[in-house]
C-alpha cells in the first residue's frame, strides 16, 4: 500500500476515535461510577492509540504498533476491581452487546450504581450512557464527521437494592421527670426547662432546625398542700341510763293512734294502743318498709356475688390484646335463683325486660302438659341479678302459670297466661296494685291452656288509641288478639284457628301412611308463636305435626303460608339478628333446621343426640353460633366450624331442663329446669366476635351447601339477604 494512502486511512481512524470519545462523553448531564469508569479506561485506549511505530524495510513501510490488549493477564487488574464491586453488593447485572472493539475494556455484563441514599440510587437509573448502532462485529460511522450519530438509551430490566441497618445516632434526648420542688434535683430541672425554653421559644431558635414529632416532656406541678392530710378516727361510747331506756319503751307502748272517720260531717276519734307484735306487722306491710327491705337485699347479695355480677356486665370478657385465650365454648353457672316457697313447680317461661337487661320474668307452673301430677298454683316472680336470694315482685295464682311476657313498646306491662286459658296483664311498678286488665271467661274462644304470648305493634290506620295489643296461642291452635281498653276486662278477638294440613306441603317430604289417620281433633296443637323481626303484622305458628303456619293480623282465619319444617313436634322458632331472612327450627326429631325465606328446603340440618330440643336461639354476639337445650345438656354449635357435632356440650344439673331465654347483652342466657331453678348462665371461652358478621353468616351458609348446586342457585337468585347496611336487629 502508498504510504500515502496508509497515512489517510489512521488519520480518519484518529479522527473517527474523536467523535466516539466526543458521543460517550455527552451521552448524559450525570455519569454514573460505571460511566466514569469506562471513560476513564476508553481515554487511555485513545492516548495509546495516538502513539504508533513505523519501520521502512526494502521500500516498504511496516505498522510495528503492538495489537489491543486482549490477554486475560493484562486484563486481571480490571477483573480485580469489579471481583471486589461484585462481593460488596454494589453491582446490578444488565445484559447488553458491546462492539469487539471494546470488549477487552467496556464490562459488558454488569453495570453498576453506587448511592448513599435511596434518592441517588433512583436518580442513578437510567443515565446510562449513549450507545452506539452496530452491524455486525464493526461500528457503522459515515465518513463526513459533521453527520450525528443514531443512538440509544440503555434501560436496565431491573434494579436491585440492598438496605442495610446504619448505626443509631442520638442527636437529643430529654426525659421527663417529676422531682419535689424547693430540692437540687428540683433546680436541676427547672435550668434543663429553661434550656429548652431558649432553644424552642426564645432566641436560641433562630437557627437551622428541622420539625419532626417525638416524645416531649410534660411538666407535672404539685405542691405539697393539695395532699390530704390523714384523718384520725376515735371511737366515742356514749352511754344511755336504765331510766332513760325504760322511758322510751313506755312512751312507745302507750302511743295514741288516730283514726279519723267521716260520719254526718263528724269525726270520731279512736284511740288504740298496739303492742310490738302488731306494730312489726304493720310495719312490715308499707310500701317503703318494703322497698328499703328490697335496696337491703340488693346490697347484701352484691358483696355475695359480686364477681359474677362482674362477669353479667361483660366486665371479664376476654380482649384481642391478652397473651393466651382459649375457645372452648364452655358454659358456667353464674347465679342460681331458687323457686320461692320451695315448692316443686315446674319453670314454664323466662322473659327479659326490654329496657333494663339485669330484670326478668320467671312464671313457675306447668310446662309439660302430659304430666302425670299438675301443681295446684302457680306464681310469677321478677327478679333482678343484682339479687340472686330473692324475687323483687310476687304475684301468686291458684292455677299453675304457663307463660310470661314483657312489653316491648310499655316496659312496665308484663302479660301472664295461666293453665285455664285466661290472661291478665299487670303493671310491676306498682306491686300492692291489682291487675291492670283481666280476660273475660264469657267472651273467650276457647278454654286450653295458653301456651305462649306476644305483644305486637298496633296498626295505625284503624284507629286505635292506647296501649299496643298482643297475641296468645292456645293449646288447641286458637290465636285470640287482646286489647286493653280503660274497663277491667280485655277486649278478646279470635284472630286465627288452625286446621290441620291434609295433602303434601312445601317443605321435607315424608312418608305418609298408607291408612288415614283420624285425628280426634281437626285443629292442630299450638306449640309456640314467633313475630317477624321487620314485618309488624306478620307472625309464625307452631305446631305438633311439624308444620309451620305463616299468618298476618291483618287476615283473620286465613293463613299465607304453611311450611313442613321437622317429621314431628316443631318447638321453636328465632330470626337471625344479621338477616331478617334467616331463621332455625327446632322440633321433637332431634334436629335443627336453618332455612331462608322463599326456599321451601333446609339449607343446614344439624343433629347430634336422639333427644327432642326444647328451644334454640342464633347467638346475639356470634353470627354463626346456634345454642340449643334438650332435657340434659346445652349445646353449643358453630356452623363455620362443624356441622357433623357440636363443639360442646354442658350438662348443668340433674334435673331435666324445660326452656332457656338469652340476656338482653348477649354473652348471658337463662335456663330453667323442672325443679323451679333458674340458672343464670355465661358463655365463656368464645371467640372473638367478627367485624363482619353478616359476611361471616354468608360464607358459612354457602360453605354448607356447596355441595348443593341447586340450593345454590337458589340462593343467589335472592340476593343480598341481611338487613341494611350489614346491621344487627335483636328478634322481639
Amino acid at each position: 500500500m502508498p504510504l500515502k494512502d496508509l497515512l489517510e486511512k489512521y488519520k480518519r481512524q484518529l479522527k473517527n476515535d474523536a467523535v466516539l470519545a466526543n458521543v460517550v462523553a455527552q451521552g448524559g448531564q450525570k455519569l454514573s461510577f460505571d460511566s466514569q469508569f469506562r471513560e476513564s479506561a476508553s481515554q487511555c485506549v485513545r492516548d495509546r492509540d495516538l502513539h504508533s511505530a513505523y519501520d521502512y524495510r526494502n521500500g516498504e513501510i511496516l505498522d510495528l504498533t503492538p495489537d489491543f490488549l486482549s490477554n486475560q493477564d493484562e486484563l486481571k487488574p480490571f477483573q480485580d476491581i469489579y471481583r471486589r464491586l461484585r462481593e460488596h453488593n454494589l453491582m446490578t447485572t444488565v445484559t447488553r452487546d458491546v462492539p469487539k472493539r471494546y470488549e477487552g475494556i467496556l464490562p459488558g455484563q454488569a453495570m453498576v450504581h453506587i448511592g448513599a441514599t435511596m434518592e441517588d440510587i433512583v436518580e442513578s437509573v437510567g443515565i446510562e450512557p449513549l450507545r452506539l448502532n452496530v452491524k455486525g462485529s464493526e461500528l457503522s460511522i459515515l465518513s463526513d464527521s459533521s453527520t450525528i450519530l443514531k443512538t440509544t438509551y440503555i434501560t436496565p430490566s431491573y434494579v436491585k437494592v440492598k438496605l442495610t441497618l446504619t448505626e443509631e445516632f442520638i442527636f437529643f434526648e430529654q426525659r421527663s421527670s417529676t422531682v419535689p420542688k424547693h430540692t437540687e434535683q428540683a433546680d436541676i430541672v427547672e435550668n434543663d426547662n429553661r434550656n429548652y425554653d431558649y432553644l424552642t421559644v426564645g432566641k436560641g431558635r433562630i437557627r437551622r432546625r428541622t420539625d419532626t414529632e417525638a416524645q416531649t416532656n410534660y411538666i407535672l406541678k404539685k405542691s405539697r398542700f393539695t395532699s390530704t392530710r390523714v384523718k384520725k378516727t376515735a371511737r366515742k361510747p356514749a352511754y344511755v341510763s336504765y331510766y332513760e331506756m325504760y322511758d322510751t319503751y313506755k312512751a312507745l307502748e302507750e302511743e295514741k293512734h288516730s283514726l279519723y272517720l267521716s260520719l254526718d260531717q263528724t269525726e270520731v276519734l279512736t284511740m288504740c294502743v298496739r303492742s310490738k307484735e302488731e306494730q312489726t306487722r304493720i310495719i312490715m306491710k308499707m310500701p317503703h318498709f318494703k322497698e328499703a327491705n328490697m335496696l337491703m337485699n340488693r346490697l347484701l347479695a352484691s358483696n355475695q356475688h359480686e364477681m359474677g355480677l362482674r362477669r353479667y356486665r361483660g366486665m371479664e370478657l376476654p380482649s384481642r390484646l391478652d397473651k393466651e385465650h382459649e375457645l372452648k365454648y364452655k358454659i358456667e353457672i353464674l347465679f342460681e335463683f331458687p323457686q320461692p316457697g320451695n315448692l316443686r313447680r315446674s319453670m314454664a317461661d323466662i322473659d327479659f325486660c326490654p329496657s333494663n337487661g339485669d330484670i326478668f320474668a320467671v312464671a313457675y307452673g306447668i310446662f309439660s302438659f302430659s304430666a302425670s301430677t299438675v301443681p295446684k298454683s302457680g306464681q310469677v316472680c321478677i327478679w333482678s341479678v343484682k339479687n340472686p336470694e330473692n324475687p323483687e315482685r310476687i304475684y301468686n295464682y291458684p292455677l299453675p302459670c304457663t307463660a310470661v311476657k314483657f312489653s316491648q313498646f310499655l316496659p312496665s306491662l308484663i302479660a301472664i297466661g295461666l293453665y285455664d286459658g285466661n290472661v291478665e296483664v299487670r303493671d310491676i311498678t306498682f306491686p300492692d296494685m291489682p291487675p291492670v286488665s283481666v280476660s273475660n271467661p264469657e267472651t273467650l274462644s276457647g278454654c286450653e291452656s295458653i301456651v305462649t304470648i306476644r305483644w305486637i305493634k298496633k296498626n295505625e290506620t284503624d284507629g286505635s288509641d292506647g296501649i299496643d295489643p298482643f297475641l296468645s296461642l292456645a293449646q288447641d291452635g286458637c290465636v285470640t288478639k287482646f286489647r286493653i281498653v280503660s274497663g277491667p276486662y280485655l277486649i278478646s278477638y279470635a284472630q286465627m284457628i288452625l286446621e290441620r294440613v291434609e295433602g303434601k306441603v312445601e317443605g321435607i317430604q315424608i312418608r305418609e301412611p298408607r291408612d288415614a289417620i283420624q285425628f280426634s281433633s281437626q285443629s292442630p296443637q299450638g306449640l309456640n308463636l314467633t313475630v317477624h323481626p321487620t314485618a309488624a303484622d306478620i307472625y309464625y305458628i307452631m305446631t305438633d305435626e311439624g308444620c309451620i303456619y305463616k299468618c298476618s293480623t291483618s287476615y283473620a282465619h286465613q293463613y299465607l303460608d304453611v311450611i313442613r319444617a321437622h317429621r314431628s313436634a316443631v318447638n321453636m322458632l328465632d330470626f337471625s339478628p344479621w338477616s331478617p331472612k334467616v331463621y332455625l327450627t327446632c322440633g321433637n326429631d332431634w334436629c335443627i333446621r336453618v332455612w331462608v325465606e322463599g326456599i321451601y328446603k333446609p339449607l343446614i340440618t344439624l343433629k347430634d343426640q336422639f333427644t327432642p330440643l326444647n328451644c334454640a336461639y342464633w347467638s346475639r354476639t356470634h353470627s354463626t353460633i346456634i345454642i340449643a337445650i334438650n332435657r340434659k345438656t346445652v349445646d353449643i354449635w358453630d356452623i363455620r366450624r362443624n356441622l357433623l357435632k357440636p363443639i360442646s356440650s354442658t350438662n348443668l344439673q340433674s334435673s331435666f331442663q324445660t326452656t332457656a331465654k338469652i340476656a338482653k347483652c348477649g354473652h348471658s342466657i337463662a335456663v330453667g329446669n323442672e325443679r323451679g331453678t333458674t340458672m343464670m348462665c355465661q358463655l365463656v371461652d368464645m371467640p372473638y366476635e367478627p367485624h363482619f358478621q353478616y359476611d361471616e353468616l354468608e360464607k358459612a351458609i354457602f360453605k354448607a351447601i356447596a355441595l348443593h348446586p341447586d340450593l345454590i342457585n337458589e340462593l343467589r337468585n335472592i340476593g343480598y339477604f341481611g338487613y341494611k347496611n350489614k346491621g344487627q336487629v335483636l328478634p322481639p
